[in-house]
């Protein structure tokens, strides 16, 4: 049985992805579909019922996104590769905006002494020559050195791997790291570079034209949008 959230008002090609606040999930597949006045995600019940048999009514009502939920689970996840990696005194580094709203949260929670990193990669983007300044561009901020030390980056969601790409070339500018572990909120497919995140809050598997972005910083929500022209 497939069963569908569903979002309005009319033409509004935008939905909140509510079903994943039913983390700690590995792995979901959602997909949305964009009609005349509303965009359904949908899912298995059938699947949902036998990985989560706790779960009793797996359509929701509300449309915003348990962030706590997803963000105790990709601490969680961190604090075993810390512990599995040998990492006791790590530099964090958020890449703007999403990457630091995520970063601020996992920077009190893990009790980090260092003092958190604000990276903006906007000059480091493989298409900066094609789209040029974007207005609100900032330098990166960078409070200690990074020569020699570990290294938590952290962004909101992993897609392609080119921003990371980006944020590794702006980390070693500023000093060789021991090491560097990837915590993203969200993972979702397509994949273009050969890299990936260390620890998640969750993951998720979208069709062509759809991206997935976070909005805050209050609240943080998360929004899964078509990029297609208006249907």
């Amino acid at each position: 049985m497939t069963n569908r959230l569903l979002c309005t008002p009319r033409n509004v090609k935008k939905i909140h992805l509510s079903y994943l606040s039913l983390c700690n999930l590995p792995s979901l597949h959602l997909t949305p579909h964009f009609g005349d006045n509303h965009c359904a995600l949908r899912f298995n019940r059938h699947d949902c019922k036998s990985r989560f048999p706790s779960l009793k009514h797996p359509v929701m009502n509300n449309f915003t996104l348990a962030i706590p939920a997803l963000i105790e689970q990709l601490e969680n996840n961190l604090k075993q590769q810390l512990s599995l990696r040998n990492i006791h005194n790590p530099v964090m580094l958020g890449i703007h905006k999403g990457g630091v709203w995520i970063a601020q949260q996992l920077h009190e929670k893990l009790a980090i002494k260092e003092p958190l990193g604000v990276m903006d990669i906007s000059f480091y983007r493989d298409d900066f020559s094609q789209i040029g300044m974007h207005p609100q561009v900032q330098p990166s901020h960078i409070p200690v050195s990074l020569e020699g030390r570990d290294i938590i980056l952290v962004d909101d969601v992993f897609h392609t791997g080119r921003t990371i790409r980006a944020a590794l070339n702006e980390i070693f500018d500023f000093g060789r790291p021991q090491q560097v572990l990837l915590a993203v909120l969200i993972e979702r497919d397509g994949r273009q570079i050969p890299l990936q995140p260390d620890c998640i809050g969750s993951a998720i598997t979208l069709p062509p034209g759809t991206s997935i972005k976070l909005t805050g910083p209050a609240p943080l929500q998360i929004h899964i949008e078509s990029t297609h022209a208006e249907i």
